[in-house]
């Protein structure tokens, strides 16, 4: 019996299988058939499209007319790269043409598949040529985004003329926006990597590039110096399309320098080249710019010449940005030469076609200039009309960038959304596609791994487990030794401050003592009783000031070793501020400085008494350091926001801004000398600083210099 049912499971898995295998094969031999002419249209839609971007620099017209025939035939082929090949270039070529909609129409069909392209390079081309489109419709912020992602494929790919080319277009966006700093850097990466790979056509350009941002920043000499550099590769590599735009380039920049004759000079060259290889676009724009040069030199017939023959090659070859450009320009020129009504039809054609194109920019400026002509006619209700309009649309322009400006933000959104989208697309079409494929495994195998796959994360838990507690005790351990190491330094920190203070600030003075005292003891009889108080005087102030240094040395010592106990006490400000002023009235009386204390008898706070006197002390002693002979001092208090800020100011030399971020700054001894060439170590203000810390208060310092100086010291409510 059972082997009967053996044989009729064995016929019907063959019957199952004969069936399948007809299918496979009728399938197969329809899809090659499919496949072949498939084949053929892509083949064809290849070469076309490599002969369209070769005839672009010559033939811009017959090259845009063989790309737009090709895009009936990709529904008939089911490659997204080569389809993204195809619509990125018409975008790349309707951007040069000045037809941003349609550019962008052609563009937002392949962001649509972006998700389904497997080749980078196609990739990277619809990046770079998106970015330039948003740059047009001035959406930088977009611009930036895909000129990263361009550069981020680049680098994923090591591809370093790629990079180059990243950093260039970044290096454009940036200055557009006039940013000419964070231009000229992205320029100049993309340079480094040119001469280092030698690609020396790609160097030149970038030459090019880093020039005109040279200007922008006012070095238009600099700028000269590299164009020439760029001149002579373009030279030696026999590159005629960039040796046009480099003497155009030229030309640009002698004109920013008012040189008008080497300018004119540089667009004949510009021109020479472009009329020898047959390349319009810069034909066009070499006889315009001679027209700018010719109406800046008040040549206005040969201006008018230039202009129209820069007009004729435009309208010829379609390319309408260049044409609204020569209209406009012969408008100002014809307005200027008084022939109103010809300037009027010139600049209404530029009206129809700036509205044809929603260029707002330019149907702005066009109303602008035509309110000038009106008014010139002296056609005052039609110029106000004009006028009006002008101020209207300038007003929407306004109101646009603002919008591009949410525009920006939102296709960042967008994009960001259509990334994680297509990823989770990526993953779902993976999680099918081994779903069917772990259908083909019987059941007792999956069974079998799901029990492997079980047993393995009981396993990786476990070790997650036991690595996770020993990275905690690693952690604990290293928490430890960073701290000890910080406290470590912190006592070298001290230890080599307090040998800095007794090696040279305390040594100093006793050195200064001990000279006095040679002189009165060798020369005690030839003294004078005048010169002997003189040097008893000397000998007292040395002393004070060398005491006060012991004293602050001290309290600085037990301070950093906590050793000094924080007891706040309620004490009277004004007697404690007159106490300390008349501790320090003979050093004051010797320079005729003046102490006010200007506090109220009333105000009392809380604090430590020691630690409060000590920072009066030093402050006052600060002023009078470098307050001038006959100087003044004046102690006075207000309220703060929960708290007292007392307040210690002089009419002495000041501090710089950088003087005060040196006193603020924990455990810095900055000191200079005083009006009378006083001396400090600055260990004074470093104990001020430690005291109000421990306070929990703060010292502020305004200063400005050769006017004086005023210390705020807030001290905190105690409760």
């Amino acid at each position: 019996m059972n082997k009967i049912w053996d044989i009729l499971i064995y016929v019907c898995v063959s019957a199952f299988l004969i069936i399948i295998l007809h299918i496979v094969c009728i399938s197969w031999a329809g899809a090659s058939f499919a496949q072949a002419s498939t084949d053929s249209i892509s083949e064809y839609i290849k070469t076309e499209l490599e002969a369209s971007k070769q005839l672009q620099g010559s033939t811009p017209v017959i090259a845009k007319e063989r790309l737009n025939a090709l895009e009936p035939l990709l529904d008939q082929i089911n490659d997204p790269d080569l389809i993204s090949k195809v619509y990125t270039s018409l975008g790349d070529m309707n951007l040069d043409y000045g037809n941003l909609d349609t550019a962008q129409m052609n563009l937002k069909k392949v962001h649509a598949i972006i998700g389904q392209l497997t080749d980078n390079f196609a990739k990277y081309d619809f990046y770079i040529v998106f970015g330039r489109l948003m740059v047009k419709e001035q959406h930088t912020d977009s611009a930036i985004i895909y000129f990263e992602k361009a550069l981020e494929l680049a680098k994923s790919m090591d591809k370093i003329q790629l990079i180059a080319a990243c950093y260039n277009n970044l290096g454009l966006v940036y200055n557009s926006i006039t940013e000419y700093q964070k231009s000229y850097e992205y320029y100049f990466q993309a340079m480094l990597i040119f001469e280092e790979s030698n690609q020396l056509s790609n160097l030149a350009i970038t030459q090019n590039n880093l020039a005109l941002v040279l200007v922008d920043l006012n070095q238009p000499e600099k700028a000269i110096e590299l164009l020439k550099k760029a001149e002579a590769l373009n030279i030696q590599l026999e590159e005629k399309y960039h040796l046009a735009m480099n003497y155009g380039n030229m030309g640009l920049v002698f004109e920013v320098m008012e040189q008008y004759d080497n300018a004119k000079e540089m667009y004949l060259k510009s021109l020479q080249v472009a009329q020898q290889e047959g390349f319009i676009v810069d034909m066009a724009r070499a006889y315009h710019n001679l027209g700018n040069i010719a109406f800046q030199q008040d040549k206005l017939v040969e201006a008018e010449e230039f202009f129209s023959q820069s007009l004729a090659i435009t309208k010829k070859h379609q390319l309408m940005y260049g044409f609204m450009k020569n209209n406009f320009s012969l408008s100002i020129l014809y307005n200027t030469q008084g022939k109103f009504s010809t300037a009027l039809q010139y600049v209404d054609t530029v009206l129809i076609l700036a509205k044809e194109h929603l260029d707002l920019i330019q149907e702005v400026d066009a109303y602008k200039l035509k309110a000038s002509i009106l008014e010139n006619q002296d056609r005052k209700s039609e110029a106000l009309k004009a006028l009006k309009t002008y101020i209207t649309l300038n007003d929407s322009l306004q109101a646009k960038f603002n919008r591009d400006y949410i525009l920006d933000l939102q296709e960042k959104y967008e994009s960001e959304k259509k990334d994680l989208e297509n990823s989770r697309l990526s993953l779902e079409n993976e999680s099918k596609t081994r779903a069917i494929q772990f259908q083909k495994y019987i059941s007792y195998a999956i069974l079998t791994v799901l029990v492997l796959v079980l047993a393995l994360v009981v396993s990786v838990v476990r070790s997650r487990r036991k690595i996770s507690k020993t990275n905690q005790s690693l952690a604990q351990l290293n928490e430890e030794i960073q701290k000890q190491n910080i406290s470590l330094a912190e006592v070298n920190a001290t230890k080599d401050l307090l040998f800095s203070i007794i090696g040279h600030d305390l040594k100093s003075p006793f050195n200064v003592l001990l000279g006095f005292l040679r002189i009165v003891i060798e020369n005690y009889d030839d003294l004078s009783e005048k010169e002997k108080k003189e040097i008893l005087f000397k000998l007292y102030t040395h002393s004070n000031n060398t005491y006060t240094l012991i004293e602050n040395l001290l309290q600085w010592s037990l301070s950093q070793r906590n050793q000094i106990v924080f007891t706040p006490v309620e004490l009277n400000l004004q007697e404690l501020v007159e106490a300390e002023s008349n501790f320090l009235h003979s050093r004051a009386e010797k320079k005729g400085i003046q102490i006010t204390n200007a506090i109220q008898p009333d105000i009392l706070i809380k604090a430590d008494k020691n630690m409060v006197q000590t920072i009066i002390r030093n402050i006052l002693n600060n002023s009078i350091k470098f307050t001038p002979l006959n100087g003044r001092i004046v102690v006075g208090s207000r309220k703060g926001n929960n708290g007292i800020i007392i307040s210690i100011s002089d009419n002495g030399k000041g501090m710089t801004a950088d003087e005060i971020q040196k006193i603020k700054t924990k455990q810095e001894f900055y000191s200079t000398d005083g009006t009378a060439g006083e001396k400090g170590s600055g260990l004074g203000l470093v104990i001020v600083n430690e005291f109000l810390r421990k306070h929990q208060g703060e010292l502020s310092i305004e200063s400005k210099p050769e006017e004086g100086t005023t210390f705020n010291i807030f001290l905190p409510q105690i409760s």
